[in-house]
Order: structure tokens, then sequence, then C-alpha cells
């Protein structure tokens, strides 16, 4: 792929990203949640719709046969959905009266948020199996062989456009400033679980946080997080342990054992004390999951996700 071809790819793709932005950001600086997002920014994953067209003709030239294809995805709604979700969630209010007396009260309070959820590969795969015209018509534009009665991807075609999503040697052509836009969907973790909690992370970005976990669900998304219901949610999630509802200190408590910071491995739970004043100093009062080292846009480092922030910290434990 030429220098051209590469630079013509990143203002294509940075151009549609800006264009389901704009449906966005602006609701975010409203103060309003935008899901699935960063600060109202959201990640098309753009891995999908390339690996497919290399699969079918390595080469990119961004001529009007790709432009043609990715459009078609496009307008099928592949490469971002936006939609919106009404929540009721309570918020405590505190009111002064005259004499200065100070009270709380909880408020009921109901809310629209947009959720940005992007398709998998097998949602562009089962697309092109069920538009195959399209790729047939590509092809034939392309002036590459192929069979007019192909209606859809082969066994052999699936595996060489999966492998070809789970690798990031593609991704590494583009810019450093392209690859740290996209830094998130082109991480790749080793383990499993690990991944999965990943995943769950990337899913979840942006919903908002509130010091409450009575909403806990295990298997859904919930409109709102604290730090002990995020990762009760997310082990749960991800088939790791199921844990009864309770906070940072609950999960200490009842669920885990203190390793040496030197021993710290990805999966293991990472506590904070005195983060905000509980009443009883010395108590634990935040919670996080130990991702271990990632490599993002060439740079390595150690992070923990948890509902507020990614950062390395330096007390954890284990489950």
């Amino acid at each position: 792929m030429s220098e051209d071809t590469k630079k013509n790819y990143e203002q294509f793709m940075i151009s549609i990203q800006d264009e389901y932005d704009k449906q966005t950001v602006e609701y975010y600086n409203q103060g309003k949640i935008v899901q699935g997002t960063i600060e109202g920014k959201g990640f098309i994953n753009w891995k999908a719709p390339l690996s497919i067209i290399q699969m079918l003709n390595g080469d990119l030239v961004f001529d009007n046969a790709e432009k043609e294809l990715l459009n078609s995805f496009k307008d099928a709604g592949l490469y971002e959905k936006i939609s919106e979700e009404t929540y009721t969630y309570e918020k405590t209010i505190e009111e002064t009266d005259r004499n200065g007396n100070k009270t709380t009260k909880k408020q009921t309070v109901t809310e629209t948020k947009k959720i940005v959820s992007n398709p998998s590969l097998n949602d562009y795969i089962n697309w092109c199996n069920n538009n195959f015209s399209k790729i047939n018509k590509y092809k034939k534009d392309k002036k590459l062989k192929y069979d007019s009665k192909q209606t859809k991807f082969t066994d052999n075609e699936v595996e060489q456009i999966k492998l070809l999503y789970n690798s990031n040697n593609f991704f590494d052509l583009f810019s450093g400033s392209f690859k740290e836009r996209y830094a998130y969907l082109s991480v790749s973790i080793g383990d499993e679980q690990i991944q999965a909690i990943y995943n769950e992370f990337l899913k979840n970005i942006g919903v908002r946080y509130l010091m409450d976990h009575s909403n806990l669900k295990y298997d859904e998304c919930m409109s709102y997080y604290d730090c002990s219901s995020w990762v009760i949610h997310c082990l749960a999630h991800c088939g790791i342990i199921t844990i009864p509802n309770t906070g940072a200190q609950g999960i200490y408590n009842g669920y885990c054992y203190p390793v040496s910071i030197n021993d710290r491995k990805a999966g293991d739970l990472i506590f904070l004390k005195d983060t905000y004043d509980t009443g009883e100093p010395g108590s634990i009062s935040h919670i996080g999951i130990y991702m271990g080292e990632l490599t993002i846009n060439g740079k390595t480092t150690e992070w923990v996700i948890d509902t507020r922030r990614q950062s390395f910290w330096s007390t954890n434990s284990r489950i």
C-alpha cells in the first residue's frame, strides 16, 4: 500500500468517524451520557471492513471500487450504531433551610442516554453473505477472478478474514496519530478472560458513575456503576466469579487475599483506602481490575480499569 493510499484511507476513516461523532459529542458536552464512547467520541471498528477488502484483493489502492464497498458498509449501518435509551435512577439532594439546617432527600430522575455500539466482524460477514452481489460486483470492478454463482464467502475466505482481523500488522502501517485515536480497538490481549474484561470495558465506556450499587445486574449493562458494582458485574459477566452485591470493603473481606506487588498478575483486583471520607479511617473505599502491561501506540505501560479512570495503583489483592 503506497503512502498516498494510506493517507487517503486515514482521511476517509477520520472523516467518517467525525460524521458520527457530531451526533454524540455535542450531546456529551451537554453533560449527558454517551455510553460506548470516550468524551462522546466513538471508535468505528475499521479492522472489520478492511480485513474483508484485504482478503478480496490484498493490496489496497483506495479506488472507486473500494470506496463503493466501504460506502455500502456505511449504508448498511455497519460502522456504528447510535441508539437512545431512557432510564431512571435516584439522586441525593441536599437542601438548606432558612435557619441553615441541612437535610438530604432522594429524588427520582429520568434521563435519556445515547448508546454507541459497533457491529462485530460476524455482522460484516453475514451482511456480505446476504448481499453477495455487492461482493461479486466489487470483484468484477477490480477485474478479479470470481464465480458469478457464488452466494457467500467460502470457509477458507472466512478463515482468511479472521486471521487478518486478529492481526495488528495492517494497522501498524498507519500514522502514530491515527493509531493513537484507535488504540483501544487495536490492543490485543492473549488471555481469553482478560480480553473479555477489556471488551466489557469498551462496551461500558461513558456510562454514568453514581455512588450506589443497588442496581446491580450480572448479565446486562447497567445505566450507572460505582466501583464495586462495575467489578462485580464484570467478573460475573465474563464468567470468572459471581459475588453477591457488596461494596469494595466487602469484596476484599469476603473474596480476596493480599499478594505482594511483585507478584501482581493481570486480573488481580486493586484496592485503595481513604479515597473519600467513609467515616472509618483506613477503610477500603475504591476498587479496580489490574490489566497488566498493554502496548498502545508503541508505548507499554501497566493499566487498571475502573469506573472513572485507567491508571496503575500500587496496592493489589487476588481473588
